[in-house]
Protein backbone atom coordinates (compact mmCIF):
# COMPACT_ATOMS: atom_id res chain seq x y z
CA UNK A 1 0.00 0.00 0.00
CA UNK A 2 1.42 3.40 -1.09
CA UNK A 3 1.28 6.04 1.65
CA UNK A 4 0.53 9.32 1.83
CA UNK A 5 3.00 11.83 2.09
CA UNK A 6 2.40 15.25 2.96
CA UNK A 7 3.00 17.98 0.60
CA UNK A 8 6.01 20.04 1.82
CA UNK A 9 5.33 22.93 -0.48
CA UNK A 10 1.40 23.67 -0.70
CA UNK A 11 0.06 25.51 -3.46
CA UNK A 12 -0.08 28.98 -3.23
CA UNK A 13 -3.07 31.37 -4.42
CA UNK A 14 -1.98 33.52 -6.97
CA UNK A 15 -2.93 37.13 -6.66
CA UNK A 16 -6.72 37.76 -7.87
CA UNK A 17 -7.69 40.41 -10.83
CA UNK A 18 -8.65 42.89 -8.30
CA UNK A 19 -5.38 42.50 -6.05
CA UNK A 20 -3.42 42.95 -9.07
CA UNK A 21 -4.86 46.14 -9.58
CA UNK A 22 -5.24 47.73 -6.25
CA UNK A 23 -0.95 47.16 -6.23
CA UNK A 24 -0.94 49.37 -9.67
CA UNK A 25 -3.11 51.72 -8.34
CA UNK A 26 -0.77 52.32 -5.34
CA UNK A 27 2.27 51.77 -7.23
CA UNK A 28 1.19 54.37 -9.33
CA UNK A 29 0.06 56.79 -6.56
CA UNK A 30 3.22 56.43 -5.14
CA UNK A 31 5.27 57.31 -8.12
CA UNK A 32 3.20 60.62 -8.49
CA UNK A 33 4.15 61.46 -5.48
CA UNK A 34 7.43 61.15 -5.57
CA UNK A 35 7.48 62.82 -9.30
CA UNK A 36 5.74 65.91 -7.47
CA UNK A 37 7.82 65.59 -4.65
CA UNK A 38 10.96 65.71 -7.13
CA UNK A 39 9.38 68.73 -8.85
CA UNK A 40 8.80 71.09 -5.71
CA UNK A 41 13.29 69.82 -5.23
CA UNK A 42 13.53 70.87 -8.89
CA UNK A 43 11.43 74.23 -8.78
CA UNK A 44 13.31 75.24 -5.49
CA UNK A 45 16.80 74.69 -6.60
CA UNK A 46 15.39 76.71 -9.82
CA UNK A 47 14.43 79.83 -7.72
CA UNK A 48 17.28 80.04 -5.95
CA UNK A 49 19.61 79.84 -8.75
CA UNK A 50 17.43 82.70 -10.68
CA UNK A 51 18.15 85.22 -7.15
CA UNK A 52 21.55 84.49 -7.75
CA UNK A 53 21.63 85.22 -11.04
CA UNK A 54 19.95 88.74 -10.43
CA UNK A 55 21.78 89.61 -7.47
CA UNK A 56 25.00 88.96 -9.75
CA UNK A 57 23.92 91.22 -12.36
CA UNK A 58 23.39 93.26 -9.80
CA UNK A 59 26.26 93.77 -8.04
CA UNK A 60 27.57 94.24 -11.45
CA UNK A 61 25.48 97.04 -12.27
CA UNK A 62 26.73 98.86 -9.01
CA UNK A 63 30.04 98.58 -9.90
CA UNK A 64 29.39 99.80 -13.65
CA UNK A 65 27.50 102.71 -12.27
CA UNK A 66 30.40 103.30 -9.56
CA UNK A 67 33.03 103.21 -12.26
CA UNK A 68 31.07 105.75 -14.11
CA UNK A 69 30.31 108.37 -11.78
CA UNK A 70 26.42 106.87 -11.36
CA UNK A 71 25.65 106.29 -15.09
CA UNK A 72 23.63 103.24 -15.96
CA UNK A 73 25.16 100.97 -18.60
CA UNK A 74 22.84 101.12 -22.20
CA UNK A 75 20.69 102.72 -23.99
CA UNK A 76 19.73 98.64 -24.12
CA UNK A 77 16.49 96.30 -25.42
CA UNK A 78 13.83 95.65 -23.38
CA UNK A 79 14.35 91.84 -23.43
CA UNK A 80 17.83 90.58 -22.37
CA UNK A 81 19.24 87.81 -24.40
CA UNK A 82 21.87 85.04 -23.06
CA UNK A 83 23.38 84.45 -25.79
CA UNK A 84 26.39 87.41 -26.58
CA UNK A 85 28.41 87.61 -29.86
CA UNK A 86 30.39 90.99 -29.30
CA UNK A 87 31.83 93.34 -26.59
CA UNK A 88 31.10 96.29 -28.09
CA UNK A 89 29.60 98.40 -26.28
CA UNK A 90 26.78 100.54 -28.55
CA UNK A 91 23.76 101.56 -28.60
CA UNK A 92 20.54 98.67 -28.22
CA UNK A 93 23.71 96.38 -27.21
CA UNK A 94 22.39 93.69 -24.18
CA UNK A 95 23.63 94.31 -20.54
CA UNK A 96 25.80 90.90 -21.06
CA UNK A 97 28.08 93.11 -23.41
CA UNK A 98 27.92 96.56 -21.06
CA UNK A 99 28.40 94.32 -18.21
CA UNK A 100 30.39 92.14 -19.60
CA UNK A 101 34.13 92.79 -17.91
CA UNK A 102 32.17 93.24 -14.06
CA UNK A 103 30.75 89.36 -14.79
CA UNK A 104 33.98 88.08 -16.30
CA UNK A 105 32.27 86.82 -19.02
CA UNK A 106 35.17 85.15 -21.42
CA UNK A 107 35.14 86.35 -25.04
CA UNK A 108 32.87 85.43 -27.14
CA UNK A 109 33.32 82.16 -29.74
CA UNK A 110 32.85 82.18 -33.18
CA UNK A 111 28.48 81.95 -32.94
CA UNK A 112 28.21 83.33 -30.03
CA UNK A 113 28.60 82.64 -26.36
CA UNK A 114 25.66 82.14 -23.54
CA UNK A 115 26.17 84.05 -20.10
CA UNK A 116 24.73 82.04 -17.86
CA UNK A 117 23.93 84.14 -15.33
CA UNK A 118 21.55 85.92 -17.43
CA UNK A 119 19.59 82.34 -18.02
CA UNK A 120 16.97 81.78 -14.98
CA UNK A 121 17.40 77.68 -14.93
CA UNK A 122 13.22 77.38 -14.46
CA UNK A 123 13.05 79.24 -17.86
CA UNK A 124 15.73 77.08 -19.79
CA UNK A 125 13.56 73.62 -18.34
CA UNK A 126 10.45 75.16 -19.91
CA UNK A 127 12.38 75.73 -23.15
CA UNK A 128 13.49 71.92 -22.99
CA UNK A 129 9.52 70.57 -22.19
CA UNK A 130 7.80 72.41 -24.47
CA UNK A 131 10.46 72.46 -27.57
CA UNK A 132 10.39 76.55 -27.69
CA UNK A 133 13.61 76.44 -30.30
CA UNK A 134 13.19 80.38 -30.46
CA UNK A 135 13.70 81.24 -26.99
CA UNK A 136 17.19 82.83 -25.83
CA UNK A 137 16.39 85.08 -23.07
CA UNK A 138 14.63 84.82 -19.90
CA UNK A 139 15.08 87.97 -18.17
CA UNK A 140 13.75 91.62 -19.50
CA UNK A 141 14.52 95.41 -18.34
CA UNK A 142 12.58 97.05 -15.77
CA UNK A 143 10.29 99.78 -16.35
CA UNK A 144 9.37 101.45 -12.91
CA UNK A 145 5.50 103.65 -13.36
CA UNK A 146 4.94 106.79 -11.33
CA UNK A 147 1.87 106.59 -10.42
CA UNK A 148 1.72 110.36 -9.50
CA UNK A 149 2.71 111.64 -12.96
CA UNK A 150 2.17 108.39 -14.81
CA UNK A 151 5.10 108.99 -16.42
CA UNK A 152 7.54 105.35 -16.71
CA UNK A 153 11.08 104.97 -15.25
CA UNK A 154 13.63 103.19 -17.95
CA UNK A 155 16.92 102.74 -16.07
CA UNK A 156 19.14 101.08 -18.92
CA UNK A 157 17.03 103.89 -21.32
CA UNK A 158 15.39 102.21 -23.87
CA UNK A 159 16.89 101.29 -27.22
CA UNK A 160 15.32 102.81 -30.40
CA UNK A 161 16.50 102.14 -33.93
CA UNK A 162 14.99 105.91 -34.62
CA UNK A 163 16.62 107.91 -32.50
CA UNK A 164 13.44 110.33 -32.06
CA UNK A 165 12.37 107.33 -29.89
CA UNK A 166 15.32 106.49 -28.06
CA UNK A 167 14.95 106.75 -24.42
CA UNK A 168 18.67 107.51 -22.72
CA UNK A 169 19.97 105.40 -19.48
CA UNK A 170 19.59 107.44 -15.99
CA UNK A 171 22.30 107.90 -13.60
CA UNK A 172 21.30 106.93 -9.72
CA UNK A 173 21.31 110.44 -9.06
CA UNK A 174 18.37 111.87 -11.16
CA UNK A 175 16.10 108.51 -10.50
CA UNK A 176 13.00 109.93 -9.58
CA UNK A 177 11.70 107.45 -7.69
CA UNK A 178 13.40 105.00 -4.87
CA UNK A 179 16.52 103.23 -6.01
CA UNK A 180 14.74 100.13 -3.71
CA UNK A 181 11.52 100.57 -5.64
CA UNK A 182 12.67 100.89 -8.61
CA UNK A 183 13.16 97.48 -11.41
CA UNK A 184 16.42 96.83 -13.02
CA UNK A 185 15.36 93.72 -14.40
CA UNK A 186 12.90 90.75 -13.72
CA UNK A 187 11.83 87.13 -15.06
CA UNK A 188 10.66 87.79 -18.45
CA UNK A 189 7.78 85.93 -20.35
CA UNK A 190 5.21 86.40 -23.21
CA UNK A 191 2.59 87.34 -20.82
CA UNK A 192 4.81 90.19 -19.85
CA UNK A 193 6.29 90.91 -22.72
CA UNK A 194 3.19 90.21 -25.27
CA UNK A 195 4.11 88.83 -28.57
CA UNK A 196 7.73 88.29 -27.47
CA UNK A 197 8.75 84.85 -29.18
CA UNK A 198 12.41 84.99 -27.84
CA UNK A 199 11.27 84.52 -24.14
CA UNK A 200 9.37 81.64 -22.26
CA UNK A 201 5.42 81.09 -23.05
CA UNK A 202 4.30 81.48 -19.49
CA UNK A 203 6.36 83.17 -16.13
CA UNK A 204 9.04 80.46 -15.51
CA UNK A 205 7.82 80.29 -11.77
CA UNK A 206 4.66 80.22 -11.82
CA UNK A 207 2.63 82.48 -9.74
CA UNK A 208 4.80 85.22 -9.64
CA UNK A 209 8.66 86.46 -11.04
CA UNK A 210 11.93 87.22 -9.62
CA UNK A 211 12.73 90.85 -10.05
CA UNK A 212 16.33 93.02 -9.10
CA UNK A 213 15.88 96.40 -8.00
CA UNK A 214 18.45 99.19 -8.29
CA UNK A 215 19.07 98.79 -4.74
CA UNK A 216 20.32 95.40 -5.24
CA UNK A 217 17.99 93.61 -3.77
CA UNK A 218 15.67 90.72 -5.43
CA UNK A 219 12.12 89.55 -4.80
CA UNK A 220 9.08 88.01 -5.83
CA UNK A 221 7.15 90.02 -7.92
CA UNK A 222 3.53 88.89 -8.16
CA UNK A 223 1.63 88.44 -11.50
CA UNK A 224 -0.65 90.96 -12.06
Amino acid sequence: MFQKTENRFPCQSAFSLVELLVAIAVAAALAALVFMGLRGVFAAGDRARCISNLRQIGSAVAAYAQDHHGQLPGSTATVQHWTYYTFTTRRGAGLTVWLAPYLALPPPVSGGSVAECFVCPAARRQVRERHLTTVNASYGAGVTLIEETGKKVFPFGYYSSSTVNEILPLKLQTIPTEVSKTLALLDADRVKYAGNVVVPEVPSHGTFRNALYLDGHVAPLPLE
